[in-house]
Order: structure tokens, then sequence, then C-alpha cells
């Protein structure tokens, strides 16, 4: 195999509504691809290849001088993290956190346990090991203490029968308080089916446990309780008994559920297991995903690492001291806009006239959206008019319907959903200003800024380490905080009573990118530091 001068690993396209779709980590690589290609020789790696791009199992340090990585925390890449062990070179590192990265690579991290805890040490360091123990204990403390307000079957069951609910090995059974009788004493009947031969331990609460001997036959088991309560039920074994062989049933199956009757001095009631209850996974590992860099091993891969900012190479020299880290600006286009700001305007059915204020990219809860959202509002309470643009797809954690109904929001904001590639520039274009917070950050530089800057508009960010070396003749800044939404809401108003200024900052965009960002100069300055990198060898 010839080989090339630059072997460029990018994320993989995945298949979308309208088919291939790149993330932002993906469309960057590809850019940074075009601009190498007019300087040098590149072949272009990929886990899932399309068009010119090569498997990337077939990599080998053999086939270029220089291999380099693109490295976000996207879960997708998780076959490139692995592949990194194997080939090692240098790595672009666009986020300090790689959360969802790595539990893609390692699913015991979701499950949790103590495995998981030991793959946190693994990959994060005794840092993360820390934090994930703070998860694992969140996690007890939540199945000692019930949060389920009615009776329900909250983890560990299968579809309902005719005659009654097989659990897995382990389930979880929520037993509810009533008005004022919350910790008064109940009795519980559960009448249930265990094969012979079977275990079965029937924990309640720190209050008792009863050991049940499987018969073959529908047996009772009563046991007193203090309600509200959780009932723990654990089989020995989920080995298939004869009749679950005869038809074939692949399930893990433990203990068959027929009724549960629970018991006060207000009478007996019946559990509804028909009913899906509401299920209760317990505290999520997510919540503590901003706290879980778990990038360690990724970088102890890395021979050399390129960043987009002093900040993230402060935090990369920290923790690998012998590491070289270079920074190189994050790489945007310089084009002449394609379309006026009116244009683009009724290219997309928007008003000509007004002031709109545009989000481009996710529509994620740690982009604050609510705070955004929240502020447009407080501006137009005092007398703007302004209108929101929220050009992304929506993420499922977010409830993006219920803040634009406590916002009343609903007349002057617009959700695009996810915008193909080829009406990204209108949709900046059609702005008056681009607002892209973060908070919690996962230390990387926003595409979105570098895309509205490069479409020559006005960017309002977050006060955070990352974002303050950008520009401020071109990217405002406000910080988070109990006065972020009026803060917010001031600056935008501001800005829409003084286009002069407006003016000034998207000049100074292009600028910036002109003079920094331009794609050619991120290629002619990131291939010399790699020469720099090699010389010494």
């Amino acid at each position: 195999m010839t080989q090339v001068h630059v072997a460029l690993v990018v994320p993989p396209a995945r298949e979308g509504p309208a088919g291939l779709v790149r993330s932002g980590i993906g469309d960057y690589a590809l850019e940074l691809a075009a601009a190498l290609r007019t300087q040098t020789t590149v072949r272009v790696y990929s886990s899932s290849p399309v068009a010119d791009e090569w498997p990337l199992e077939s990599l080998s340090r053999r086939d270029a001088e220089h291999v380099w990585w693109q490295l976000g925390n996207e879960a997708a890449q998780a076959p490139l993290a692995q592949a990194l062990q194997r080939v090692r070179g240098v790595v672009t590192v666009h986020d300090w956190i790689l959360y969802d990265l790595a539990c893609a690579r390692w699913p015991e991290l979701a499950r949790g346990g103590w495995r998981g805890l030991w793959r946190a040490w693994r990959e994060g360091g005794a840092e993360d090991a820390r934090v994930y123990l703070e998860y694992l204990s969140a996690k007890q403390r939540a199945h000692a203490a019930p949060t389920v307000i009615a009776d329900a079957l909250v983890s560990g069951w299968h579809a309902p029968e005719a005659l009654g609910r097989w659990s897995a090995r382990e389930a979880w059974l929520h037993l509810a308080g009533e008005g004022d009788g919350v910790g008064e004493m109940a009795s519980v009947e559960l009448q249930l089916y265990l094969p012979a031969g079977r275990a079965l331990r029937v924990e309640v609460q720190e209050q008792e446990t009863h050991f049940v001997q499987g018969t073959g036959q529908v047996m009772a088991v009563r046991c007193a309780v203090r309600v509200p309560c959780r009932v723990r039920l654990v089989c020995d074994s989920t080995r298939p008994d004869p009749e679950q062989v005869r038809c074939a049933d692949p399930r893990e199956l433990g203990v068959h559920l027929r009724q549960v009757v629970v018991t006060t001095s207000r009478g007996a009631r019946e559990v509804a297991w028909r009913t899906p209850g509401q299920p209760w996974p317990g505290p999520q590992l997510s919540a503590w995903r901003f706290a879980l860099p778990l990038q360690r091993r990724v970088l102890a891969a890395a021979d050399a690492c390129f960043v987009h900012s002093a900040e993230l190479r402060g935090r990369l020299q920290r923790l690998q001291p012998r590491l070289p880290v270079a920074v190189v600006e994050h790489g945007a286009a310089v084009a002449v806009p394609a379309c006026t700001r009116e244009e683009a305007r009724a290219l997309l059915g928007w008003e000509t006239k007004g002031f709109y204020v545009v989000c481009f990219g996710g529509v994620q809860a740690h982009k604050r959206i609510a705070v955004v959202i929240e502020a447009v509002a407080h501006a137009r309470r005092c007398g703007s008019d302004m209108q929101l643009v929220l050009a992304g797809a929506e993420d499922a954690e977010l409830d993006l319907q219920a803040l634009v109904t406590r916002h009343e929001a609903a007349s002057w904001t617009v959700c695009t959903g996810r915008v193909a590639p080829e009406r990204i520039e209108a949709v900046l274009r059609a702005a008056d200003v681009c607002v892209q917070l973060r908070g919690p950050s996962t230390g990387g530089t926003s595409g979105g800024i570098q895309r509205a800057l490069a479409a020559r508009r006005a960017v309002i960010a977050s006060d955070l380490a990352e974002q303050r070396e950008l520009p401020d003749a071109c990217v405002a800044k406000v910080a988070a905080g109990p006065e972020e939404v009026v803060q917010l809401a001031t600056l935008l108003g501001r800005l829409q009573r003084e286009p002069a200024r407006v003016a000034a900052m998207e000049h100074a965009a292009d600028e910036y990118v002109r003079t920094r960002c331009a794609w050619q100069l991120v290629a002619q300055r990131s291939l010399h530091q790699l020469e720099q990198w090699r010389s010494p060898r």
C-alpha cells in the first residue's frame, strides 16, 4: 500500500431520515480533510466507511507518516477509541468530557455495580472513581427511600399474562402508604408460583426476609411491613423448567406473581399487577455526566494532542504533564455569503422585518435553552418584538414543549428540527444574533459558534473558560448565575436597539475567521506542528 502523508480518522456517518448525516465533529473532520488535501496527501479512515473512505480496521501506522484522530464526546466514536489503543497517533481532543464515548464502549458503566466502579477507575482515575462511587451511593439510598407514590411493580418484571406476571432473577415491588397512613403497619400476602426446586428470597426493606422453596404449586407468602416500602424478590436460579423448555420460551424467568394483597387498618387492597407501573430506574448515571471525563486511557494512547483553546490545553497538561499539546483554532469556512439577511429570510419563509435570535445546533438542556426562552420572554415583556428560532434536533431529555407552554412562547418561537446541510447557511444568515450558551460544559469549543462567525453573525456565548478566549469584538459573553436571564435579555434588547453595534460585531466576526480560523490556515498550522512533533524522533 502506498504511504500517504496523513491518515485522518473521522467519526462515522449514520443513517438519517434524508440519508447519511454527520455529527458536528464529523462535519469538522471532513472540512479539515478537504483543506489538508490542497497541501498534502490524505487518506480518510472510518469505522463505517462511505464513498472514498477506508475501513478503520485496515489502518496501520505504516500507512502514513502521521496518523491523526478526531475524537469527541460521541457514542458512535467508541470504535475509534478502541482502535486508537492499537495504532496510537496524534489526537484532536474536541471535548474534555468523553462520558458518552466511554459508556458506549464499556456498557458496565451504565449498569452500575462494582464492575462499573472498576471501569470508572480504569478509564478516569481516582477522581472519576470517587464520582462514580457517589452515584452508587445515591442509587443505594434511593432504594432505601421509596419515592414512588402509588403501588407499582417498579422493575424486573416481564409483560403480564392471563394468570400473573413473571419476574426476572431480581424484581422490585413498591407498596405505598395511603394519606395520613404513611408509616403504618400492614400485612402483605403474595400469591405466587415457583418452579419445583427453585429458591426465592423475599426481602422487605430493612424489616424482614423470607426464604421460600419452590414446590411447583401456587403458594402464599405473608409478611408484616411498614408502608411505604420496597419488596425485593430474588431467585437463586432462572434455569428453564421443563414447561419453559417445552414452550421454547427464551426469557429469564424467576417467580410467577399471581396476586398481591395489602391489608391495613383501612381495609384490604389488591396491587394492580396487570397495569404496567411507572418504571423506577433509580438515579441515572447521566446525572453525573459532566463530572465524569473518563478520558485518561484515551489520552494515554495519544502521542500528542491538538486542542482548540488554551483552557483545554491547561487541563490536558495538568492531567498528562509530558503529553505534547498544541492549540490550533477551530476551523471555519471563509466564503462570500450566498445571500443577504433579507434573501435568506425570504428563502426560509420568515418575515423580512423583525429581530431574530437563532440558537443553532442540538436543542439540549446543557445548551441552556430554558434560559434563552425565558430571556426572550423577559425582553418581550419589556416591549421587544424579537423572535426566537431553535434550529436543531430536539433532545428527548429536554421537555421543550413544557418550556414553550410555561412562557407562552408558541407565537414567537420557531422550532425547525434538524437543519438540512444545504440550509444551514441560510438559517444563520437570516439571524440578527446567534445565541450559543453552555453549562455545564463538556470543555469543547462550540462548532455552532464557529459556523455563526463564518456566516458573519454576532454571537452571544456563556462566559466559560473555553469560550472566554473568543474575541469580545464579535462574541459577547453572559455569566451563568442568578442574573443570567436578565443579563441575556438586556443584552439582546440592547443589540436590537443598536444595529450599528451588531454591524461592528459582524465585521469583527469576518475578520477573526479570515485571519485566525480559515480552514487553509488551520490546515497549514496543523501540518507544521505535526512535522515539529516528528522531527525530534
